[in-house]
């Protein structure tokens, strides 16, 4: 995960913000832009409010994200360990049920061509799946995969 700037988000067009993630791979900088729905506005403007970032958005680190994040999903009695890869995959499944062309899907992922083969075989196999069902008592990792 990349550090966002306060600059990575763009509000230039009234319809549609969208935030830039960049990162640098082997000397070669990638980009990917996402959209922003006013829900995300709505629960970003107070955040920039009450803790007035000045240039990046977030200044606590990506393991401390993660912590954090493992932490809401143990009080919420997730029946698996609640981390950033399981949001992203959760994102592509849900994307992909409600019929979204697999090349947006792959791009909002970050994942070349080569690597969406793999990955969008299994996100076709966990949709072909009956849901997992919980009793909401352990919180260990569920391998969907």
């Amino acid at each position: 995960m990349g550090r966002l700037d306060l600059s990575d988000i763009d509000r230039s067009n009234p319809e549609t913000a969208l935030v830039f993630i960049r990162h640098k791979t082997r000397d070669i900088y990638k980009e990917r832009r996402i959209d922003l729905d006013a829900d995300t506005l709505r629960l970003l403007d107070p955040y920039l409010r009450q803790y007035q970032p000045d240039e990046l958005l977030f200044t606590c680190t990506t393991r401390n994200l993660e912590y954090i994040l493992t932490d809401i999903g143990l009080r919420a009695q997730m029946p698996f360990k609640l981390s950033f890869e399981v949001l992203r995959w959760t994102m592509a499944l849900h994307q992909y049920l409600a019929d979204i062309q697999e090349d947006q899907i792959r791009q909002k992922l970050g994942l070349s061509r080569q690597s969406w083969y793999e990955t969008g075989a299994k996100i076709r196999r966990l949709a072909a799946r009956p849901p997992i069902a919980t009793d909401n008592t352990d919180s260990e990792t569920v391998d969907v995969l």
